[in-house]
């Protein structure tokens, strides 16, 4: 009886040894995923209403991933906006770093973000190394914002200063 008893108890710890194993696995994926980018790795930046505009919630996720073809990727969505409006996307972008006040550079963006009947919308915008030369090293401040059916329209949404550090 106690041999098998004996044979119980090791299958479970040689199932938990493999939970382990696994386990730590996933957790060294995760921190090499992590530090891919040693200086910035990503923000969640809220955008604003300006005015009356609706808006139940709304961010930016800003990634740096600074690889070879992907400089940067940023996720903008918004929830409960206005419908069935297209929205253009606009980074200010202050350098140095001073807090969003001075310093401003404009940095075109050539995306677009629409929302559906109900003002849900999301969009995926890409930023190439190319784009971002000069740049490594700085830390500076953006600001990014939403504007109504052209890239000169009124402004609808925006977000609080975001600090960025780039390498």
């Amino acid at each position: 009886m106690s041999k098998y008893l004996h044979q119980d108890n090791s299958a479970r710890f040689s199932k938990l040894a493999a939970v382990a194993l696994l386990v730590t696995l996933i957790l060294t994926a995760l921190v090499s995923i992590a530090s891919a980018d040693g200086v910035y790795h990503s923000d969640h930046v809220e955008y604003h209403p300006v005015g009356a505009q609706p808006l139940r919630s709304g961010f930016v996720q800003n990634i740096h991933p600074n690889g070879p073809q992907m400089y940067a990727i940023e996720r903008h969505t918004l929830n409960g906006a206005v419908p069935n409006t297209e929205y253009f996307i606009q980074a200010l972008i202050y350098i140095p770093d001073t807090g969003c006040t001075d310093g401003l550079v404009p940095f075109p963006i050539d995306y677009s973000l629409s929302t559906n009947g109900v003002g849900n919308g999301t969009t995926l915008t890409t930023l190439p190394p190319e784009a971002a030369e000069g740049l490594a090293g700085l830390t500076i401040n953006v600001r990014w914002q939403l504007l109504v059916g052209a890239p000169d329209g009124p402004v609808a949404y925006e977000t609080e200063c975001a600090v960025i550090t780039l390498d």
